[in-house]
This record gives C-alpha cells, structure tokens and sequence, in this order.
C-alpha cells in the first residue's frame, strides 16, 4: 500500500503486519453487500478494519512518533496513534481528527457487527461524512470503501518525510 510505502521508505519501518484475510473474506469484501441486510455492511466492515487498522503495528507507529520527536500515551492505539502523527507533521488537532474520522466510523461499524440489535449507524456514518444514513448496505458499503481509502491516501501524503 501507500502508506505501507511512506512508512518504509521514510523512517525505514514495515507498518503492516503480513496478516491477509482469507480468500472468502477477500472475496466478501470485493463483492460487498449481496443482501438489503444492513447487517451485511457491519460483518464487511469488522473483515475490512482486521485487516486495515489491527494490522498496523503499534511499535512502529510509536517508533515513528518518536522518528517525528513527539512523545505519546502508551495506552494509544493505531488511529489515536495515526492521529498523533499526523499532529507532529505539523497538522492542526482538528484536521488530523477529521483525516482519521472514517477509521474511526469504520470502527464504531465494526462494534456494531458485535451487538446485533444495537447498531450505531447514525454515528459510523456520520464520522465517514454521511449527513443522512445510506439508503442501502451498497450505498453504506461504498461509503465506508471510500472514506476509508481516502482516510489512509490523506495520512500517506501528510506523514511523507
């Protein structure tokens, strides 16, 4: 990826762990919702932030942070920890929040996947730049692809040496 490029090249650090979902959670992804389930867009999403977010090695976004002479909670995980970053490239606190907001909405989709019956929809989406809900898993299932590349394409060119 990118951002796994930006992480090598400039602080010489492998971001990525080499965890890769399976061919049918490959598959599920790249196919998206086949059903009008919402539930659909929640199992997708916990597939996509395994893959994404948990992938992403915390010792090297903290070796980074550390590269960029910035010192950090060691309760943070990898978005707070992206968020910190993009801070000590010289972003403002609230731009470095609004590039990290749809892995953020990526999460909270996530959890929902986890309490069937309580979903937060309004609040996944809402963090992806949705002002109202998507009228079907597909439209929130494109949302979330597209924020979420968009989210890690933004933190590639901020993080850049």
């Amino acid at each position: 990826t990118i951002l796994e490029d930006v992480f090598k090249k400039g602080y010489g650090l492998d971001l990525f762990s080499p965890v890769k979902p399976s061919k049918a959670e490959i598959s599920k992804l790249s196919v998206g919702p086949i059903t009008n389930q919402p539930v659909e867009v929640f199992e997708l999403a916990k597939i996509l932030y395994g893959w994404v977010i948990e992938t992403m090695q915390i010792a090297s976004l903290r070796a980074c942070l550390s590269a960029l002479d910035h010192a950090t909670d060691n309760n943070l995980k990898q978005i707070k920890l992206l968020e910190n970053i993009l801070i000590a490239k010289g972003l403002e606190e609230v731009r470095a929040r609004s590039i990290t907001a749809p892995l953020v909405g990526l999460n909270e989709l996530r959890i929902s996947s986890a309490h069937i019956g309580n979903f937060e929809l309004q609040q996944g989406f809402e963090l992806m730049g949705a002002s109202i809900l998507p009228k079907t898993p597909r439209e929130g299932w494109n949302l979330c692809v597209d924020t979420v590349t968009i989210s890690l394409n933004s933190i590639a060119d901020s993080v850049k040496a």
